[in-house]
């Protein structure tokens, strides 16, 4: 199949090649409207554009470094790649402006040099091709997009996988048969995912409605893996107080993530997820110096876990947590990631953070936890995932919507841990199963929380 090229001088190449047609249409009944915006607007739709300064390759030398070693390439092409990752918000948000009813998202093809992929439907591919290369000129990434068609629209997809999320959350989750949903641009489709093919009454209810509903736009498939929240002694760091360190509080450990200020006043938190405070039984959260000194960071202020543990906030199918940042004198209020060394990857105690975002499937995320030694790395594989993660050992279990999957290795003590690349934060780390990870996306997370990040400049 040709795909049509559209030529701003040599700008913009929408190349030949495959299209990524995943299901197709649904059958057998409509996707209800939701009453909420899809649960995307945590993890995946659109972004505000930033003034940022160039990319340094020192700064994010540990995404280069991992980039080029998971890809084969050398760090120039990963480099290059990346940075056409960077401005993809603000892209998706023009094309998703420009396209509307036929928009079929954005996603990176890294079988295919890392392009970036637009997907509209078929009988649409023609239009708005002027305002696609002028919003991809204007960010800097006008050879590196594509458009190709596709069968079904962002939205049809989104509302599909926010329906499939509210329906997961009618069973009764356990840790030995994990479910969970989300969708995939790159494919097309919205999954639903189970253990094993053998499916109770319930699973097998749940697929005959979701066929019913989504038609041949659901896939489902047999390969859900266990799904642990990892919290917990490794990082320290002196002050100022900064993402990726281990913080305790009585019968918990995670890790602090991104450092937040208030939208209504002077006071500042940390980010961390929100099954810690379930699993604390204190309120008071401390980590430590290098010199092994304990100092507090503060008491917890807001926080979600599922709908039926919540604190400080009102209760939402979500994982995550603030904690009021007490001795400002002392902790500083700076945006930095602690960044941790490994085979692959160069140390930076002071990563710094100028922008937040949304996640594009196939994005590169690295992910700096309390636990994993280096800093690992990888790939958005699906946005609007919906699990049924428990605390380890299976005590209690929760059904957590809105959440991007993503392919980099996590451990337990890992939860809550900053999520980011090129400088950007994109979530909060919160459950997974060895190389299998999920995080709940920052922006929602700054909304619901009433915060933003703190960047740097």
């Amino acid at each position: 199949m040709r795909f049509r090229t559209l030529a701003i001088g040599a700008a913009v190449s929408l190349a030949a090649g495959v299209a990524s047609l995943g299901a197709g249409t649904a059958a057998g009944g409509t996707v209800p409207p939701s009453s909420d915006p899809p649960a995307t607007s945590d993890v995946a739709t659109s972004g505000k554009a930033a003034e940022l300064p160039p990319l340094d390759p020192k700064e994010i030398a540990v995404e280069i470094q991992t980039y080029a070693k998971h890809y084969g390439v050398d760090e120039d092409e990963a480099y290059e790649r990346l940075s056409w990752q960077r401005n993809l918000g603000a892209f998706t948000e023009a094309a998703n402006a420009e396209f509307s009813d036929d928009f079929g998202g954005v996603w990176i093809d890294p079988a295919d040099g890392g392009r970036i992929k637009v997907g509209v439907t078929a009988d649409a591919v023609d239009s708005g091709l002027s305002r696609i290369a002028e919003a991809a000129q204007t960010l800097g990434i006008a050879e590196a997009v594509d458009v190709v068609p596709v069968k079904i629209s962002f939205d049809r997809l989104a509302e599909g996988s926010t329906w499939l999320g509210s329906q997961i959350a009618s069973l009764v989750p356990t840790p030995d048969r994990p479910v969970e949903s989300g969708l995939a641009t790159d494919k097309n489709t919205i999954t639903l995912r189970f253990a094993s093919p053998q499916l109770t009454k319930a699973e097998q209810t749940l697929v005959d409605a979701a066929t019913a509903q989504l038609g041949e736009a659901l896939t489902v498939s047999f390969d859900a893996q266990p799904d642990l929240v990892d919290g917990c002694v490794h990082p320290y760091c002196d002050s100022p107080l900064r993402a990726g360190i281990r913080i305790s509080a009585t019968g918990a450990g995670c890790t602090g993530s991104f450092i937040a200020k208030s939208k209504v006043d002077t006071k500042y938190y940390q980010f961390t997820a929100g099954h810690c405070m379930v699993q604390a039984s204190g309120t008071s959260w401390t980590t430590r110096d290098t010199a092994g000194t304990t100092h507090t960071i503060g008491p917890e202020h807001s926080w979600n876990w599922g709908t039926g543990y919540c604190g400080g906030t009102a209760c939402s199918s979500s994982d995550r947590a603030i904690v009021r940042v007490s001795d400002l004198p002392f902790w500083g209020t700076r945006g930095f990631v602690f960044v941790r060394t490994g085979p692959h990857t160069t140390p930076n105690t002071l990563y710094p953070i100028r922008a937040d975002g949304f996640s594009t499937v196939n994005l590169w995320v690295c992910m700096s936890g309390g636990t994993t030694v280096p800093t690992e790395c990888g790939s958005v594989v699906e946005l609007n995932n919906t699990g049924t993660p428990c605390i380890s050992g299976g005590t209690l279990c929760a059904t957590i919507t809105g959440r991007a999957k993503a392919n980099y290795c996590r451990q337990s003590g890992d939860s809550g841990a900053p999520v980011f690349a090129l400088n950007t934060a994109y979530g909060l780390h919160s459950s997974g199963s060895g190389c299998t990870a999920y995080y709940i996306g920052i922006r929602g997370s700054e909304t619901a929380l009433n915060v933003d990040v703190v960047f740097e400049p």
